[in-house]
């Protein structure tokens, strides 16, 4: 998880799965960033999707199950 920050949320840890899937350059890169996109949109945390902590017992959540086919966010 070296490119995700610390304490970070799962947006954050989505992100940082994708950059390190981008920086390998690996010939599967795009099958590998679908397959990270599908995951996380299943669960709710796909483009666009927000989680905001509102204090210290609330969170505002925009949730998002659309999935992307690359490398970016």
């Amino acid at each position: 998880m070296n490119y995700t920050p610390s304490t970070p949320s799962f947006e954050h840890m989505r992100n940082g799965m994708l950059d390190s899937i981008a920086a390998t350059a690996a010939g599967n890169a795009s099958a590998r960033c679908a397959l990270i996109w599908q995951a996380f949109a299943q669960y709710g945390i796909g483009v666009g999707a927000t989680g905001t902590v509102l204090g210290s017992t609330s969170v505002a959540i925009t949730p998002s199950n659309v999935a992307r086919s690359d490398c970016l966010h």
